[in-house]
């Protein structure tokens, strides 16, 4: 598959006509014009284009064009009538016109001065004329979006199917669990299985954003979800083979966090409001008292589990090899490049074959096959840890397998979608 589905951009397309419309090369010969006037012949102009008719320029009518300059003008100019100074005028043109060098510079020096001119006065037009034609221009993208929709169905429709049956399945067995386990937590106040119970609602809502993107033909940030969505599988694992302390530090962690971001926001606003301030101080208090409570270490990214892991500066990669999860840490690193604006995400996205050697500003039917592949996988590995967490009977047991199937089953369509690709394109 040689080609991907290409925007065609509605509004920048008409922003093009409009610009070409009011901004044309002709801007060249009307710089020259007023340029010479008040160079030469003391004759300053206003910028106004309308003054000057596009035809005069176009056919070089200079004794039209002239027309909007007065006798007392041509008389202080040194000429005596109107004929000798359009002579002289025309042949001096001549000149500028056929000296690129002069003209560029020319240019160059009035830039500052007739852009802005023209940028007010060509996007107010282009502004009224785009909310004018607002519902043509937004019946054809949405004629374009649903185009888009046919082909990316055709090529990863049954895919993406069994990923969405494999999403709602599993939250449809989290909501209908969820009653009998709120009222464990309740009762036993058991702070573990809230905190697991919260990281699963949660990984049920970035898996249903993944599956938007990728419906959408949005690989990459897709497969930025999913980060985030292994990032939670992770903690909640992590959380499960560790004792309620660790669960209590990574809620009290909440502190830290907010503390830090509200000292950001303080450092470039700075707030006269008393009441403001006074509820950053007692932010400030319960900071201090949480890391007096545990380690000057609590307050890095992942102080919680230092204690765990018993080190003084955990990191997520830690985290990860302590649960044996270590061996995604090469996906972690991939889908990165897709969250953080780095050299490497200029060349390389998952809707952009190398074949192609190029890269496209919209959607794509290439590369669900990663992302879909992943989240399926990683879906799977949290239900299945937090539904067998507290209560491993026979009714959460035959919920965990059938989530394994369906994961089986949407890791083998996301391939053979993506084989028929690699196999299309390089029979073309």
């Amino acid at each position: 598959m040689k080609e991907s589905y290409k925007e065609r951009q509605p509004l920048q397309n008409q922003f093009h006509k409009d610009v070409e419309e009011i901004i044309s090369t002709e801007i060249i010969l009307r710089v020259c014009i007023f340029h010479i006037l008040k160079n030469k012949y003391g004759i300053p102009m206003t910028f106004k284009p309308e003054t000057i008719l596009k035809e005069n320029i176009e056919q070089r009518k200079i004794e039209n064009v002239l027309t909007v300059i007065n006798d007392e003008q041509i008389n202080a100019a040194g000429f005596s009538s109107r004929n000798e100074f359009a002579t002289a005028f025309s042949s001096d043109l001549d000149k500028v016109l056929n000296q690129n060098k002069e003209i560029e510079e020319l240019i160059l020096k009035l830039y500052n001065e007739l852009i802005p001119l023209y940028t007010s006065r060509g996007s107010s037009q282009i502004f009224d004329k785009t909310k004018n034609q607002r519902k043509k221009i937004l019946k054809r993208a949405k004629r374009d979006k649903f185009s888009f929709h046919k082909d990316q169905k055709l090529v990863w429709g049954e895919a993406l199917d069994k990923l969405e049956l494999l999403i709602d399945f599993i939250r449809e067995s989290f909501d209908y669990y969820y009653p009998v386990i709120q009222e464990k937590i309740r009762k036993e106040e058991d702070l573990v299985l809230f905190v697991l119970s919260r990281l699963m609602a949660k990984a049920c809502r970035i898996s249903q954003e993944i599956l938007e993107l990728l419906r959408n033909g949005w690989p990459d940030e897709a497969f930025a979800r999913w980060r985030a969505l292994h990032e939670t599988v992770v903690i909640l694992i992590f959380l499960s083979d560790n004792n309620t302390e660790t669960s209590e530090r990574y809620v009290d962690h909440e502190v830290v966090q907010v503390y830090k971001l509200e000292s950001t926001q303080r450092r470039i606003f700075l707030s006269n409001d008393e009441e403001v301030n006074d509820d950053f101080r007692l932010l400030e208090n319960d900071y201090k008292k949480i890391i007096e409570k545990y380690e000057k270490g609590f307050s890095s990214d992942y102080g919680w589990a230092n204690k765990a892991l018993g080190l003084k500066r955990a990191t997520f990669s830690d985290i990860e090899k302590s649960i044996k999860f270590n061996h995604f840490r090469h996906l972690y690193r991939e889908s990165s490049s897709f969250v953080h604006s780095n050299a490497n995400s200029l060349f390389y996205s998952l809707g952009v074959p190398d074949s192609w050697g190029d890269f496209i500003s919209g959607p794509s039917c290439m590369g669900a096959g990663r992302p879909g592949h992943s989240t399926a996988q990683s879906l799977c590995q949290i239900f299945t840890i937090f539904i067998l967490y507290d209560s491993p009977i026979l009714d959460r047991i035959v919920s965990a397998d059938i989530v394994w199937k369906l994961k089986e089953e949407t890791i083998t369509s996301f391939q053979k979608c993506h084989d028929r690709i690699i196999w299309k394109d390089e029979e073309e």
